[in-house]
């Protein structure tokens, strides 16, 4: 009789930890969230994207450069309006000829 009380006890317990293991994460999801609240990775995280931005700065210096300027002056003084306009257009090139 005393077994069956215990294998009833025991048989009660494992039915209602089952819902509780059920809805236990997985492992990808732990490490994941334990990722997302460290703050030392998201430091590391955080320089790694600044270096990583270096990469397209340093490559922007070997494109082609074009720089435009447009001016317009104008003045409704005296007996002849003087007008200006000037315009600007430079490029500059880079070659991977050797001197």
């Amino acid at each position: 009789m005393r077994k069956s009380i215990r294998l009833t006890l025991l048989a009660t317990a494992l039915a209602s930890a089952l819902p509780l293991m059920a809805h236990a994460e997985d492992l990808v999801q732990i490490y994941t969230e334990a990722r997302a609240s460290d703050p030392t990775l998201a430091l590391a995280d955080a320089n790694k994207g600044a270096t990583e931005e270096g990469v397209p700065q340093a490559r922007a210096a070997l494109l082609p450069q074009i720089n435009a300027s447009l001016g317009y002056n104008h003045s409704d003084g005296g007996t002849r309006s003087p007008r200006a306009f000037s315009a600007r257009l430079s490029a500059s090139r880079w070659s991977f000829q050797s001197c």
